[in-house]
């Protein structure tokens, strides 16, 4: 295994040989020393996890609403805090579909999932601090017009930071 430390020591030496323009066979005399500032930057980052693969709804009827069986609980991994974004796309099967804004999201449980889901990208004003998680809830409104069939969407869940 190749030790990191010894690696990064050898291509700081050779930067301050190239940028001084000294010969590699250069050696200095007994006692001299020669001090190089070192700095490193660390970005602030926002790594998430997301708990569920797949979001389930129970069969709905035409018209009727349904809860997601499964709640999505999103981790940040990263070192600062995150917000949580969401976007999605229509329910599609077969050649029958329905819009993205009949999924609902929210923060938090029950019938009272209102904010519409959309095909941008947006802040649900959820914020997962660093080594966090929070749990978004999603719902479906079914049109009351819509054909029999087995719909599929999907959801994309993000974080900014």
């Amino acid at each position: 295994m190749v030790n990191t430390k010894q690696v990064i020591t050898a291509i700081a030496i050779m930067l301050v040989v190239d940028i001084l323009g000294f010969s590699p066979a250069l050696s200095f005399a007994t006692g001299s020393s020669n001090t190089i500032a070192a700095s490193l930057s660390v970005p602030n980052t926002c790594i998430p996890d997301v708990s569920n693969t797949a979001i389930t709804f129970p069969i709905t009827q035409p018209g009727g609403f349904a809860n997601t069986a499964n709640v999505v609980t999103v981790t940040n991994f990263g070192n600062a805090a995150s917000n949580v974004l969401v976007s999605g796309t229509s329910w599609v099967a077969g050649a029958n579909t329905f819009g993205v804004t009949n999924t609902l999201w929210s923060a938090t449980s029950g019938a009272n999932i209102g904010t519409q889901l959309t095909g941008s990208a947006v802040d649900t004003k959820i914020v997962t601090n660093s080594g966090a998680s929070n749990s978004i809830y999603f719902g479906v409104n079914v049109p009351v017009s819509q054909a029999a069939g087995t719909y599929s969407q999907t959801i994309t869940i993000s974080t900014s930071c």
